[in-house]
Order: C-alpha cells, then structure tokens, then sequence
C-alpha cells in the first residue's frame, strides 16, 4: 500500500538532475470517487516558499525522491481551482465524518494508489500507524504488530479546510436523522453548523428533533449569530 507519508519530504529533482526542493504536500481535485492527485507542493530551496508543481511535470515517485521531466526554470506553476483540496493541510490531523460508521475521526495518514499514469487518492488511515509512518519509525520491530485502520474515500465526508461544504454527499444526506445528530454532537459549532446549512429543510427538521435540548439551542444560537453578521 502506498501512503501520503511515504512520499513527505523526499526531495524533488529536476531533469538536469539538480535538487530544487522537497515534497511538503499534494493537490487533488474533489470531483471524483476516488479523486486524483493534480500537483506537488514543493518548499522550493531556490526562490523558497511553496512551488505547485503540475502533476504532469513529474516523471517518477519514490520514497526518497521525485523526479522531474524538465527544468526548474520550465516549470509551469499550477494555478488552484475552487475544487482543489490539499492533502496535508486539509486532511490529515483533521476530523472527517466517516459515513459508513457514522462517526467521526481524526485522519492520520491518505492511502494513495496508482493507476494507469495517474496518482488516485483511494482512503484515509486512522490507525495509530499512521502517525508512527508519518514520523517515519512505523517500520520498527516494536510497531510491526500495528495495522492500518482504512477508510474507503467513497465513505467520508470532509469538513472544513480549503474546500467550502456546500453540499453533503448523497450517502450523508440519506442517514438517518438520529445517526446526523448523534455525528453533529461530535463536532465544533461550525464544523457541525456547515453540515447542517449543507441539507435539505426536512432532513434538518428530523436533525433536530433528534438533537437533545441543549444541543439544538448550542447550534440554533451559533446558526443565528452567523446569519446575522
């Protein structure tokens, strides 16, 4: 299995073989079951600060480097589009809802695949091996016993980051009203309150009669205020 954390920080080499910096995240597009990964962000060591780098420019992944099918100079920075989402930024140490289970969790790694030419965002791991990978000691022989806690892309709902919720998916939206509530009871006031604005009036009605007391009013008063700004 290929994760995000194998490929942090490898060094990223161009086709003149010179190092121009490291990997410190990826760029996918949300509109797809199994989204693909569309750019590399980069700490360029050569004007510094972030360089998205297309994925198109980008010969071969390994764990230790990526290499580049052109010169740094060549490269055409990706310009980001309303349905990009960042993998480290936006996902990982963040909560999700996981639709399956109807809960939430904390993602602590992206399981990746690759099909074909393209790079796929495929899950998210929340095992505790998934922090040990990013850390880079998962592999010691006191954590071998340890296994990955996956869950299918296809099954969670994000929840704030760069990507604006303006619509739950489908699956969410077909839960049950008790097992919405018992989700929403799980998360901050606008992670739960953006949920709530994303469905449709009757299933929000069901929502909060679901809702105990004192939770309906902590989300009707926080809706409130931000109406009124």
């Amino acid at each position: 299995m290929i994760f995000f954390a194998h490929y942090l920080n490898s060094e990223i080499i161009d086709s003149t073989e010179k190092t121009i910096g490291r990997l410190r995240d990826m760029i996918a597009r949300i509109d797809r079951d199994y989204p693909f990964i569309e750019a590399v962000v980069i700490e360029d060591y050569i004007k510094k600060g972030n360089l998205l780098i297309p994925i198109s420019y980008v010969e071969n992944f390994s764990y230790s480097e990526i290499t580049l099918n052109a010169r740094y100079e060549k490269i055409e920075p990706y310009k980001i589009s309303d349905k990009d989402f960042w993998i480290y930024k936006d996902v990982i140490d963040k909560q999700i809802v996981d639709i399956a289970g109807t809960r939430v969790v904390r993602v602590n790694d992206v399981q990746l695949g690759k099909v074909k030419d393209s790079l796929r965002v495929f899950g998210v791991d929340i095992s505790t091996k998934g922090i040990l990978r990013r850390i880079g000691i998962d592999r010691w022989k006191l954590f071998k016993f340890l296994q990955p806690k996956l869950i299918d892309w296809k099954n969670i709902q994000l929840i704030g980051g760069t990507i604006k919720l303006k619509t739950v998916s489908a699956d969410l939206q077909k839960l049950h009203a008790a097992d919405i509530a018992n989700i929403l009871e799980e998360l901050s006031p606008s992670q739960g309150s953006s949920i709530i604005n994303s469905l449709e009036p009757e299933k929000t009605a069901k929502v909060f009669q679901e809702l105990d007391p004192k939770q309906r009013r902590f989300f009707l008063d926080f809706l409130g205020e931000n109406r009124a700004k």
